[in-house]
């Protein structure tokens, strides 16, 4: 991939917001424009979109190059080159990658997820090719981060419906899949179930914990401000994960389960629900979760 070609394609892909809220989480907010940390800013003066950050007190605009920059305080082709690598936009020979395949993309529509596809790719979803010869199934590689969103790595997800895995090195204990959006933060088990629920609710704040095993790393939310919805698998993992949450997190922030009593009978996770087409009960059960008093 050409210099130019690189600069395109990490504009397209890296998300503004989320590069803002990493190195200036202090002047971040969730709604209007945010405080601006190039200039004494006593209002908020800069508007920070997905693509640019623009301060309208001094009339200057920033890119997501820019901003990686002055974030880590490297220079342009340094930020450029690491901004490209953590985004997987380069495979170690300068070839440009496959983000997401027409197969992968008919995987996702096969499981219910449609409008939500463009933001995966935002997120920094990608392909990887199968290689019959050696097993390997081609699979998406989904992006992982702390909750702050430094990144930890990836979970591959075979488009066989294989065995899901983390890439060697990845903490799954400690690792989320995040979509950052407005409103509480749902709590699910698996990526495609985060993103059940957001194609059922447009712009949703979800998370995925990736497995109902690793309900402890939700110790993180100790503390917060942020309401938190736990919308956990309706199996035996499932339930014992809502109750070692509850027991983590009650009384400690703002803490809602879904009744999963408004579920068709047999459906056990958010993303069976949407592939039933039961997007409406995804949104009403996320507008009808009860406070938990554990």
């Amino acid at each position: 991939m050409g210099a130019s070609d690189s600069i395109e394609k990490i504009k397209e892909i890296a998300d503004c917001r989320i590069l803002f809220r990493r190195f200036w989480p202090t002047h971040f907010k969730e709604q209007g424009n945010c405080f601006c940390p190039f200039h004494e800013d006593s209002t908020p003066s800069l508007q920070v979109d997905s693509t640019f950050a623009f301060c309208h007190a001094e009339g200057k605009k920033w890119d997501a190059i820019d901003l990686y920059e002055a974030g880590t305080g490297t220079g342009r082709k340094e930020a450029i080159n690491l901004l490209a690598d953590e985004l997987g936009l380069t495979n170690g020979n300068g070839q440009k990658p496959v983000l997401l395949t027409d197969a992968a993309i008919r995987y996702l529509k096969s499981r219910g997820i449609e409008r939500e596809v463009d933001r995966f790719i935002r997120a920094g979803a990608r392909s990887l090719n199968g290689n019959p010869a050696k097993g390997w199934s081609e699979s998406i590689a989904v992006p992982l981060t702390d909750w702050t969103g430094k990144p930890l790595g990836s979970q591959i997800l075979p488009l066989d419906g294989g065995i899901k895995k983390f890439k060697t090195g990845t903490p799954g204990k400690e690792a989320f899949f995040r979509l950052k959006g407005t409103g509480p933060v749902i709590v699910t088990d698996g990526v495609f179930d985060a993103l059940a629920v957001a194609e059922a609710i447009p712009g949703a704040n979800v998370c995925s914990i990736l497995s109902a095993v690793f309900t402890g790393k939700l110790s993180c939310l100790q503390g917060t401000d942020e309401t938190v919805i736990l919308f956990l698998d309706n199996d035996g993992p499932g339930r014992e994960g809502d109750k070692h949450a509850a027991s983590l997190l009650a009384g400690k922030c703002k803490l809602r389960s879904v009744p999963w009593c408004l579920a068709p009978e047999g459906i056990k996770d958010p993303n069976d629900l949407l592939k039933a087409g039961h997007a409406d009960i995804i949104k009403r059960m996320v507008e009808e979760a009860e406070e938990r008093q554990d």
